[in-house]
């Protein structure tokens, strides 16, 4: 059985998703949103349900790594560019994550409460 908060964070991504994808933000539906995003959920499977959630969570701890990066002078003058710097650091962020062990992941994911 998974935790709450992961199908609750699950179908709240689904929900996001819909709403991004209409056309007019005038014109949305709440209640024919909600009625898609449940039958998109249920769906799913657990496993589905479980790499929608992980892919999430990478996404929020590599942003938070970005954005602490990104303030400092991290890479400041190696570049030339703000926007070489930018590619740069995401593509650093990205390779230090894929080095990360599952406790550093973990103490991330504890500050941001993504537990």
């Amino acid at each position: 059985m998974l935790a709450k908060k992961i199908r609750k964070t699950v179908f709240g991504l689904i929900h996001e998703e819909l709403i991004k994808s209409c056309e007019n933000p005038r014109e949305i539906d709440c209640n024919e949103i909600h009625k898609s995003a449940k039958k998109i959920y249920k769906k799913l499977s657990s496993i589905g349900i479980l790499q929608m959630y992980n892919d999430h969570k990478k996404k929020k701890v590599i942003d938070y790594l970005y954005k602490n990066l990104d303030k400092s002078m991290f890479m400041y003058w190696v570049n030339g560019t703000p926007e070489k710097r930018e590619v740069r650091l995401k593509e650093y962020v990205n390779h230090y994550y894929a080095q990360m062990s599952n406790l550093e992941i973990a103490a991330i994911c504890e500050k941001l409460r993504l537990f």
